[in-house]
C-alpha cells in the first residue's frame, strides 16, 4: 500500500504533465484547456460552478513556490482573476491565479504574472 506522500507525488507528476500539455498547446486552446481542467478537478464542489468563467489567461515568468509546493514553473500558462488585484502589506499588489500543479487558486504578486 502506498503512503500518502507517495500518492501525492504521483498526483503531482500527473499535474505537471497536464500543465506541460497546456503550455505546449496552441494559444487559442489554452484558456479552454485550463477551464476544462479546473472544472473537472472541482466538479464535486458545487460552489466552484462558474468560478473561473471570467478569468483570463496569463503566463508566469518565474517559478512560484508555496507551502503546498511548486504552484507555478517559469513559463506556465494560468487562469487568473483580473478583478481581484489586492494590496498586501500596503505595498505589493497581488493576483489570484489557478495552479494546475496544486489544483488550487493561489495568491501571488501581480509582478509575477505576464498578462496579454
Amino acid at each position: 500500500m502506498k503512503t500518502f506522500y507517495e500518492r501525492l507525488m504521483e498526483q503531482r507528476k500527473i499535474q505537471a504533465s497536464v500543465q506541460e500539455h497546456i503550455n505546449e498547446a496552441a494559444p487559442e486552446s489554452r484558456r479552454a484547456l485550463l477551464l476544462i481542467h479546473a472544472r473537472n478537478m472541482h466538479e464535486e464542489y458545487p460552489h466552484y460552478e462558474g468560478h473561473w468563467d471570467n478569468w483570463q489567461v496569463g503566463r508566469m515568468p518565474q517559478r512560484v513556490v508555496t507551502k503546498s509546493g511548486v504552484a507555478f514553473e517559469k513559463g506556465d500558462w494560468v487562469l487568473y482573476d483580473p478583478n481581484t488585484p489586492q494590496m498586501l502589506d500596503g505595498r505589493n499588489r497581488t493576483i489570484v491565479a489557478y495552479s494546475v500543479r496544486n489544483n488550487v487558486d493561489t495568491s501571488t504578486g501581480l509582478y509575477r504574472l505576464e498578462t496579454n
